[in-house]
């Protein structure tokens, strides 16, 4: 405080600091500049198969260590092949980064175990083989991801206890992720975790497997050369000691993303990641301009953001498109049996038949009128429900269709036996498909 290490127990305040066991980090000098650069450069070091990832992942171990105090918590996740460097980047640079300021965890570890570990404590944490290999493992993932989204503007949750008193958990931590697969499904968590992709490096020749060798051995030598075992509390340090220089280049940053990439939660995302890349070159405030003016010199921010991800609206199209339903032996993708009803082929008694019974009426295009062909869904239909049930729109799909443009409310219509509903028209060429009528005819 003030520039002097202080007691707790000196320190005059409203507020209650509840002890707790001791995060085993000797603060005894702070990172240099120098240093922090060569973090950077070993970071960008590996193989990436974008150029930008390393420089992100810089950022995020920077900030990660005071992820209480940030306004937005940013995650990542890196992802790549069997030997294409996980394990290195998770034990020998964030593990060094941050040592025992993270909270590891793998496998088989469950959101319930991650929220009462945390507690109310602002760390980061670091989830090695986050794979979803089954349906279980799947819906594990999920609850993990979504506590995740709840840290990242610093939601709360409250639990109900056996014991009548309520149990209440702060999330406030950074997340990082580890698997061959990302399981990112949903449009918001997308915009909250930059994915960090590795490639294979080839090695199909002796020169190639040669040279990669070498560079291994080169980065294990620089690693060990800059991360030695106080790394992680002189990164904290630093971190702590320009806090407020840390917190205004954040604030700069997402400012100046805003102005590029035109997405404001894109922007929170990038731009604090970018504030603590720029605290590993400079101690000093930067610029706007000059945070404008770097940001728009890199090309490649869609890899890395949600500003080129589909929206909840194009996602539950592709649902319901590539659905599969079987007419007598043959299979079909729901799309096919729209396209079939428009276009006006052999399949397109029976495929009017199949989507009557799912709540779905297709109206061809009326040339004369000058209306194109569009698609009428059920707002409530049970098989319809039933077929986007692994999906996360299996009950709001109705209010998602109404945001599409073009789109039309429809009073209530006979579709089949048993099945009259409201609905809502959307175009046909949200399918991105044509019809093969031409306009002339």
């Amino acid at each position: 405080m003030d520039g002097l290490v202080h007691s707790p127990r000196q320190v005059k305040s409203r507020y209650v600091y509840p002890a707790d066991i001791p995060i085993d980090l000797e603060i005894n000098r702070m990172a240099s500049t120098e240093e922090t650069k060569a973090l950077v450069e070993i970071c960008d070091s590996l193989t990436w198969e974008r150029s930008l990832s390393g420089k992100l992942l810089a950022g995020w171990l920077v900030v990660s260590p005071v992820c209480g105090i940030l306004k937005w918590r940013p995650h990542i996740w890196i992802c790549g092949p069997a030997g294409s460097g996980k394990t290195t980047i998770m034990e020998d640079v964030i593990g060094r980064a941050l040592g025992s300021m993270s909270l590891r965890v793998d496998s088989n570890t469950t959101e319930a175990g991650i929220r009462q570990e945390l507690g109310h404590d602002a760390r980061p944490v670091l989830f090695d083989e986050a794979e979803a290999e089954d349906e279980r493992h799947f819906n594990r993932m999920r609850a993990i991801i979504n506590l995740a989204r709840g840290s990242s503007a610093g939601a709360s949750i409250v639990k109900g206890t056996t014991g009548g008193d309520a149990q209440k958990y702060i999330l406030r931590s950074t997340f990082c992720f580890s698997s061959i697969n990302t399981s990112i499904t949903e449009f918001a968590d997308e915009t909250r975790i930059s994915r960090l992709t590795l490639a294979k490096p080839s090695k199909k020749t002796e020169e190639e497997y040669q040279h990669w060798d070498n560079h291994y051995a080169n980065l294990k030598k620089q690693i060990a050369t800059t991360m030695k075992p106080d790394f992680a509390a002189a990164l904290f340090c630093r971190s702590i000691k320009y806090l407020d220089v840390l917190q205004a280049n954040v604030e700069t940053f997402v400012d100046a993303a805003a102005v590029v990439l035109r997405d404001r939660r894109a922007a929170d995302q990038v731009g604090t990641l970018l504030g603590g890349l720029y605290l590993c070159y400079s101690n000093r405030r930067v610029d706007r301009d000059k945070a404008i003016e770097w940001i728009e010199k890199q090309s490649d921010w869609s890899w890395h953001t949600a500003i080129a991800s589909k929206q909840d609206d194009e996602k539950v199209i592709e649902h319901l498109a590539t659905a599969r339903v079987r007419i007598g032996t043959n299979e079909h993708t729901l799309g096919e049996l729209i396209s079939a009803c428009i276009n006006k082929d052999d399949l397109r008694h029976d495929a009017e038949k199949e989507l009557g019974r799912l709540g779905i009426k297709v109206e061809s295009a009326d040339y004369e009128d000058n209306q194109p062909a569009r698609v009428l869904v059920a707002n409530s239909s049970r098989p319809l429900r039933q077929l986007l049930k692994s999906s996360p729109y299996q009950t709001d799909y109705p209010h998602i269709l109404r945001s599409i443009e073009g789109s039309e409310t429809q009073g209530v219509t006979y579709f089949s036996t048993g099945l009259k509903s409201r609905g809502t028209w959307i175009p046909f060429s949200i399918f991105g498909d044509q019809e093969t009528e031409v306009w002339e005819t």
